[in-house]
């Protein structure tokens, strides 16, 4: 029997499975169920609109908040199996374990005498393919680790005593116990039956244990059984239903050699047994049961085959299929007929993936300093549920000017896309197959000092998390003498290298790492006539003079030498002038040391088509890489200040210490400041204000920390209506060999752009486990846990504001709950609770809508709701 007490909290959720050696079942790369794995971080950001008392629409931006997801163990054995044997003979039971947690664990596995005709010495082997017999003479107690929804399958096997009475039975208790909580566990209790009469053991196997849905591929499933006793059986009747949804190929079946056909009621096949005697074989095929009736089985075996496919657009998943059998045992009619099973064997429907990105039509005109709002459609044509990072990419050519800022939200266009994966990219969350579509909405934020006639371009690379395939969609806004230019590399002492025609061996061999960053030092010189202005597009290529794409994950961002500002073309450089500039090539932690990337960096004039390259080589060595998240907006007052939180993280796989942290892009009466977050609160405390930092002492690789940039607004309000956009930027040492930092080193940015304002709006943002204690730090929770959000929205400013609209969304992995309800108050502090139309049903996704209305100076408003982790299990 199977103990409901140790059964999985959350059995069957993980698949689907495809057979690995020793027996191990594991699901299909990254497969998505709706119970979020072990280490998972779910993520909140709030934004809100407000109209100033200048009568001008505005956002802002709360902190971000992360939950992350702990794990809860699990485990599903199968099944409690039967047999029959004679006295001295060995004995089989065939098992799989299931790892039906949310975490990477593993199982110790056991097998004792319980009760009756002692079953002994009792073993456990690996099953290799699932056939019900051991694979080697290599006793085990524990599975490898498994992740979640991987399966082991094993046998135990002992013997029957000599002398035992027939009719006598054992049972023997077989346990799967987690190695992470011993608590954990599952029982199957199996039963052996002494006889001396005929004993039919049915064993079952597939061909090929995988495959996709394409309709036609023919797989074949084996049913082989033994007579191991020295008598003859009776009747014979062997059943099987394929499981949905496999579909039977007609005419396959296949006995001891002899084509068998579908029809009901004919005789197919006779065949002449080692004794001399013959045997019959009736063969029909109803629905998606076959039926095979022999009309007597000596000692020996035989073998009954027949042939399958899985239809086109099948869903992803694990297709378990157990024949039965009836036998007459002792060739006496009147004496019931013995029944039993094969082995269980799994077949898995790989998943197909298909997807689009489509992108809106280009936009024709905005003003410069406005917003380009482009919301582009992904639609999951696959079969199975899917996650799709979002990576933003600049073109070759046609890039948005440089100072324009880039933000990715949801599909309501107003909650900041997030990682809900770990990898520090952010993505869609689970997308349905079969036509499940998100929308991906990015924001070009445009330079006011800028305008020129385009097209301007943005490409997003859509990822596919269950097989790596790419999409991108590329976003577009429609609405600068004739010049010759040079591009060159630098060296130590900022002399040009590799000038004159393109060289056949590369200018710069530079060592890069997996998941690092390599600067390539370059200068874009204009030889055009002095005081003609020419602008260059930047661009990357593997080969020359065709244009490749960089190997899948690589990336190429340039900055500017002198503000470290990024930038897709050198703009209005002055005839006979030079500008330095970096390209920093990003290789991806799927890189391997020593892979070669043959780098062709090419500047190209728009308006004379005027272009040079060079060519330069990364080579990949150790990984280093540093990271800083994320992009905040906000406002302030004159003589005001607002805090942001970012968070820097080694992502590289060395120690790095010596961080550089520095600031740029403060102007007009702008100032900033940043600290250190030394308790991981999430909160400015005093004692960490009275300490500025410029650099992080040491980051282990994986360690994150938290830094605060605290902006402070000009005195006065003449610039009322600006926007400061201030860059915090993480550098790591360039040179590990000598002492102090040394510049050129792998850096990573994040943007707070602020906007000075009389009526001021601050969001922070809060969670809690119980409702009572709100922090901003991280928070560990078990599936089905409940996460309590509050938002304070605060009027920091002198005047009033009016049309304060806060939007949030329920983060991936969770659920809206409307017990206790969403509410929030308003300017008097009066509680309000959410209408239906504004928040999510109970325990369905959605987005939040909180119309606060009107806040005076100094007047906050608090907003509470609450989302449910998936995964709960269900509640008699």
């Amino acid at each position: 029997m199977q103990t409901q007490s140790c059964r999985s909290l959350l059995r069957g959720l993980w698949m689907p499975f495809a057979l690995l050696a020793g027996g191990l079942l594991a699901p299909s790369a990254h497969a998505q169920t709706s119970v979020p794995r072990a280490g998972t971080s779910i993520g909140n950001k709030a934004s809100a609109t407000y109209t100033d008392n200048a009568n001008v629409s505005r956002s802002t931006q709360s902190n971000t908040v992360s939950t992350t997801v702990t794990q809860v163990p699990a485990v599903d054995l199968t099944d409690p199996r039967s047999v029959r044997a004679y006295p001295s003979a060995p004995v089989n039971f065939a098992h799989t374990v299931t790892n039906t947690g949310n975490g990477p664990d593993s199982f110790n596995l056991t097998a004792v005498y319980n009760s009756g005709t002692n079953v002994s010495p009792l073993a456990i082997y690996a099953d290799l393919n699932g056939d019900g017999i051991a694979d080697s003479n290599t006793v085990i107690t524990r599975t490898p680790t498994l992740q979640p929804g991987e399966s082991y399958n094993f046998v135990v096997t002992g013997r029957i005593p000599d002398g035992v009475a027939p009719g006598a039975t054992g049972t023997v208790n077989v346990t799967s116990t987690s190695t992470t909580n011993s608590g954990v566990s599952d029982l199957n209790t199996d039963t052996v039956t002494v006889s001396t009469n005929a004993n039919i053991v049915l064993r079952k196997s597939v061909s090929k244990d995988n495959g996709a849905p394409d309709g036609t591929t023919q797989y074949t499933y084996t049913l082989s059984y033994v007579n191991n006793s020295q008598f003859t059986a009776g009747t014979t009747i062997i059943t099987d239903t394929l499981p949905t949804p496999l579909s039977y190929v007609a005419g396959s079946g296949v006995w001891q050699g002899s084509a068998l056909t579908d029809a009901t009621g004919n005789t197919d096949a006779t065949i002449t047994n080692a004794d001399g005697s013959t045997s019959a074989m009736q063969y029909s095929v109803t629905g998606r049961t076959l039926t095979a009736n022999i009309s007597r089985i000596p000692p020996g075996q035989g073998t009954l085959t027949f042939k399958f496919t899985v239809p086109t657009g099948s869903a992803p998943g694990v297709s378990r299929n157990t024949a039965q059998i009836d036998y007459d045992d002792d060739n006496n009619n009147a004496t019931p007929s013995i029944s039993d099973s094969s082995n269980t064997v799994p077949f898995t429907i790989n998943p197909v993936t298909s997807f689009t990105f489509t992108p809106p039509a280009p936009i024709t005109s905005v003003p410069q300093g406005g917003t380009a709002v482009f919301n582009n459609t992904l639609t999951n044509n696959g079969t199975g549920v899917d996650t799709f990072d979002v990576t933003l990419v600049a073109p070759n050519t046609g890039a948005f000017p440089a100072g324009t800022t880039f933000q990715l939200f949801k599909s309501d266009g107003q909650t900041p896309l997030l990682d809900t994966n770990g990898n520090n990219i952010p993505d869609t969350g689970p997308v349905a197959g079969g036509g499940g579509t998100y929308i991906v909405v990015m924001k070009a934020i445009l330079p006011s000092s800028f305008a020129g006639t385009g097209p301007y371009s943005m490409n997003k690379v859509a990822t596919s998390n269950v097989n790596g395939t790419t999409q991108t969609a590329t976003d577009t806004l429609n609405s600068i003498a004739a010049t010759s230019m040079e591009l060159t590399n630098r060296d130590g002492n900022n002399a040009p290298l590799g000038a004159g025609p393109l060289t056949t061996s590369p200018v710069l061999d530079l060592t890069g790492t997996p998941n690092g960053t390599t600067r390539f030092p370059l200068r874009v010189t204009n030889n055009g006539v002095a005081g003609t202005a020419d602008s260059f597009a930047l661009s990357v290529s593997t080969t020359n003079p065709a244009i490749t794409g960089l190997p899948a994950g690589y990336t190429v961002v340039f900055r500017d030498a002198a503000t470290n500002q990024v930038i897709t073309s050198v703009d209005n450089l002055p005839g006979g002038q030079s500008r330095d500039i970096y390209a920093e090539v990003y290789a991806p932690t799927t890189a391997t040391g020593g892979q070669v990337t043959n780098l062709y960096f090419t500047a190209t004039s728009p308006t004379t088509n005027a272009t040079d390259t060079i060519f330069d080589r990364l080579t990949i060595g150790t990984s280093r890489s540093v990271t800083v998240k994320d992009n905040n907006s906000g406002q302030v007052a004159p003589g005001g200040s607002v805090t942001y939180l970012h968070t820097v993280t080694n992502t590289g796989n060395i120690v790095e210490s010596n961080i550089a942290v520095t600031r740029t892009g403060d102007a007009n009466g702008f100032s900033s400041v940043a600290y250190l977050d030394a308790n991981g609160n999430g909160i400015l405390d005093a004692a960490e204000q009275a300490n500025p930092i410029t650099s992080i002492a040491s980051l282990n690789p994986g360690q994150s920390v938290g830094v605060f940039v605290k902006v402070f607004g000009p005195a006065q309000a003449t610039q009322v209506g600006g926007v400061n956009t201030t860059t915090l930027t993480a550098a790591l040492d360039g040179d590990l060999a000598t002492a102090g930092f040394q510049v050129g080193g792998p850096s990573g940015s994040a943007q707070d752009a602020t906007t000075l304002v009389l009526g001021d709006v601050k969001l922070d943002k809060l969670q809690s486990l119980d409702g009572v204690n709100f922090v901003r730090s991280n928070l560990n929770a078990a599936p089905g846990a409940t996460i309590y959000y509050r938002i304070i929205v605060t009027n920091t400013g002198t005047a009033d504001v009016t049309n304060v609209v806060v939007n949030d969304a329920t983060p991936a992995y969770t659920r809206g709950l409307t017990t206790p309800a969403a509410t929030y108050t308003d300017n008097t502090g009066a509680v309000i609770t959410v209408l239906p139309g504004n928040q999510p049903a109970n325990n369905t996704a959605g987005n939040y809508v909180f119309n606060v209305g009107t806040l005076s100076p100094g007047r906050s408003s608090t907003i509470n709701f609450a989302v449910k982790v998936d995964g709960a299990p269900a509640i008699p």
